[in-house]
């Protein structure tokens, strides 16, 4: 009954208070003893179950028969709207629920952080208190099963908590009475998975809307994916993809592997996730024994990478302490995922020789990278195998480093010639001293002429005598060469012992800070020269002189025949065709233009 006891007044053949029904056709006969007054309204209900499937709303005809006869008419239909459906208060008028609305995305891709996730919803009905409301296929998350994981939805119609099974990453939200015209947006927070995850492909929302004895379902249908780059990963805004943040690219190398020289580290970057948020920071660590200050400049080499950072406070600096640089990322900077970025630092190497170092990245922030190994080029760098790995220093040495003279002859002119290969390439300005050929008779001169291989160690030096040192300035050499030296010095002039502290030393030009390559005693060949032992030996001099000089006769007589014998020993090789001995005062020796040599000793004559 609805209105003036309607109820009572029929039965279905039978039984008050009931209605016969069959195909659609409801029939009410006047109960005994009950009168349909007229100008009475009456008002009653029935129970049926629409159709599943929608339809529009019939011509719904009223007739009556028996003692009376009513002709057929089409019953009124009041056009209102139910549930949120235009027109849904015309009888048999069915649609089929569904939601108009029905999109979802993520707040973060990184893997094993949370993430935000909110869909948004709004069904072509409204969806009484009771009815139900079921995201599906948000699998991969590590957010455990529970009863009530909080949710935040649109004026918390569709409730504060809902319902979580993470083995099918499912979430059941429970309505507390939503309106058809209104979007609804929820959001709840889940923890991603670990790893790298491709997004859910299974994701969709459906429902039941609370009906009474038979509910009404709101079947499955895919939802909406927003398809947006999120801390530059492409599509991170759907769900569940996730991203392990990673370096994809994370090289370092250097300009110059030798000790105490600066050193000019290039370091290369490229990430998987953004870096966006000011104070966000890189940090490199393992950079051992590099000397540098509390904060360094840092140079582009790709990307403006320089302008990204800052050393807590200065833009395009980076703070050094103890082998770590850090790197905070300025405000309004992004080192945006995919994009190389290359910048470079200046340090000081160490004094001392060292193996290349593992030198580590990592990120904190707001995305947190793990900390992994800096890739090393393993190229060859100023001649040194491996010397572009960053921070493998080696000691610059002469391995070799003779040295000789072309003559040990007193006065003359005495060509010197070293040979010498260091352990690393001499870049242009780097100079070689030799030192310790004191003794000459050479003047002081910014500009002894020499002789060097290709030229590459200059063509002239500069010459101080009271020091026996000669500094040659390189034009650039290589390791792999040895380079011969010649030059000329004038010899004492008189007998002089070889010199004892020859050495060489050097500087490898290497900007702010120049690598020294310490003095090393040179190698001698030690050969005779001349008939003088060791007189290779710079400056070993001797004075050409006869050590013996004897001359004696066999008949004293005048106008006798006489035997002169001649007895000589020299210092000094006379070796040369051409050479002359001259023995004069031979007085009043009668003689023809050519004398007869006869041997006495030595094979002399």
């Amino acid at each position: 009954d609805v209105t003036g006891g309607a109820d009572q007044l029929f039965n279905n053949g039978t039984t008050q208070g009931t209605g016969a029904y069959s195909s659609g056709t409801l029939t009410l006969t006047v109960h005994a003893g009950q009168t349909v007054s007229a100008g009475t309204t009456y008002a009653f209900s029935i129970e049926v179950q629409n159709p599943g499937t929608a339809q529009a709303a019939p011509t719904v005809n009223i007739a009556a028969s028996g003692s009376v006869a009513f002709a057929s008419a089409a019953m009124t239909q009041p056009g209102t709207t139910v549930l949120g459906v235009a027109t849904g208060g015309n009888a048999l008028y069915v649609v089929e629920p569904v939601f108009s609305v029905l999109s979802i995305e993520q707040s973060t891709p990184v893997a094993g952080v949370s993430n935000t996730i909110t869909a948004t919803l709004q069904a072509n009905c409204d969806l009484a208190s009771g009815s139900t409301v079921t995201v599906t296929g948000l699998t991969g998350s590590q957010t455990a099963d529970t009863g009530a994981l909080t949710v935040s939805t649109t004026s918390g119609e569709l409730g504060t908590a809902g319902v979580w099974t993470q083995s099918t990453g499912t979430l059941v939200l429970t309505s507390t009475g939503t309106a058809q015209a209104t979007s609804y947006e929820v959001q709840f927070t889940l923890t991603n998975n670990a790893g790298d995850q491709a997004a859910s492909t299974t994701l969709s929302v459906s429902g039941v809307v609370e009906a009474g004895t038979n509910d009404a379902t709101i079947a499955g249908a895919a939802m909406t994916l927003a398809v947006s780059t999120v801390l530059g990963v492409a599509n991170g805004s759907d769900p569940l993809l996730t991203v392990l943040p990673t370096f994809d690219t994370k090289a370092i190398g250097q300009s110059n592997p030798l000790t105490s020289a600066s050193n000019t580290l290039t370091i290369t970057i490229q990430t998987d996730v953004d870096l966006a948020t000011a104070g966000d920071v890189i940090t490199i660590s393992g950079l051992s024994n590099a000397v540098g200050g509390a904060s360094l400049a840092l140079t582009d080499v790709t990307g403006g990478a320089d302008q990204l950072f800052n050393n807590g406070t200065t833009q395009g600096t980076g703070a050094y302490s103890s082998g770590t640089l850090t790197l905070t990322v300025h405000a309004g900077q992004t080192v945006s995922a995919g994009t190389t970025y290359a910048f470079s630092i200046e340090v000081q190497n160490p004094g001392t020789a060292q193996a290349a170092p593992t030198v580590n990245i990592a990120a904190s922030g707001s995305v947190a990278f793990a900390s992994a190994a800096m890739t090393q080029p393993g190229t060859t760098v100023l001649g040194v195998a491996t010397g572009g790995n960053a921070l493998y220093v080696v000691e610059p040495v002469f391995s070799v480093l003779s040295i000789e003279q072309s003559t040990p002859v007193a006065g003359v002119s005495n060509t010197i010639t070293a040979t010498l290969q260091a352990n690393c390439d001499l870049a242009s300005g780097s100079t070689v001293t030799v030192t310790g050929l004191t003794g000459s008779q050479t003047a002081d001169t910014g500009a002894l002429t020499v002789s060097t291989t290709s030229g590459e160690l200059g063509t002239a030096g500069v010459w101080t005598q009271s020091t026996g040192t000669l500094v040659l300035t390189s034009t650039g050499t290589a390791q792999a060469t040895s380079y011969e030296v010649q030059f000329t010095l004038t010899n004492n002039a008189g007998d002089q012992a070889a010199s004892t502290t020859l050495s060489v030393s050097g500087v490898v030009e290497a900007g702010t800070n120049d690598a020294t390559i310490a003095g090393a005693a040179m190698t001698l060949a030690v050969s005779t020269v001349l008939g003088v032992a060791n007189g290779s030996d710079p400056l070993l001099t001797v004075l050409p002189t006869f050590d013996t000089k004897a001359i004696g006769q066999s008949n004293p007589l005048t106008s006798a025949s006489n035997t002169l014998t001649i007895t000589i020993q020299t210092d000094v090789d006379l070796a040369t065709a051409g050479d002359v001995i001259t023995i004069s005062g031979l007085s009043n020796a009668v003689g023809g233009a050519s004398l007869a040599l006869t041997d006495v000793t030595g094979g002399a004559d």
